[in-house]
């Protein structure tokens, strides 16, 4: 289901990783689920399309946001009788296992330690969003977090993530 994060990207992943390293986003469908669990309402918002799912992309004061959707991965979760919460709660205890840029604290402190202009924090998705998690930065370490974004947590990370959480699901 995965591909190995060894193996060449795809055309289209290479296009989204272009442009999201440029800063150029482009209006993408994502959904969203609600209390029903089936209902899948889609919208559109400025982010970067992958096979595996969509990025999007926002600015609140001097903080970027990143808002990860594993599309793919949430559909195999609710194919499993799982619901999104449980892939987002899984996600982010794998992506703490993973990467040395989470942080599991309150709202408050994930906009404080974000604010700071030496870095960037995975923290985990916003309630009701249906991403999986969310990544943000100051808008001072823009051309680094964009380089990151692509260099380790798209090639490197995610398809381990992804790998594992696939792992997981029964059957």
């Amino acid at each position: 289901m995965t591909r190995n994060h060894k193996l060449p990207a795809p055309p289209s992943e290479y296009l989204a990783m272009i442009r999201l390293e440029r800063g150029q986003p482009e209006t993408v469908q994502i959904g969203q689920s609600y209390a029903a669990g089936r209902v899948f309402l889609p919208t559109e918002a400025d982010g970067y399309a992958f096979p595996w799912g969509q990025v999007v992309e926002r600015q609140s004061g001097m903080l970027l946001v990143f808002d990860f959707y594993l599309a793919e991965l949430q559909q195999a979760f609710e194919r499993n009788g799982l619901k999104t919460v449980e892939m987002q709660d899984r996600a982010f205890a794998l992506l703490e296992e993973l990467s040395d840029h989470t942080v599991r604290d309150n709202a408050a402190d994930w906009f404080m330690l974000a604010s700071q202009p030496d870095g960037w924090k995975i923290i985990p998705a916003t309630l009701g969003k249906g991403g999986a998690f969310t990544i943000l930065a100051h808008v001072g370490q823009e051309k680094e977090l964009r380089q990151w974004l692509i260099a380790e947590f798209i090639l490197e990370i995610l398809p381990q993530l992804q790998e594992r959480l696939y792992g997981e699901l029964p059957g």
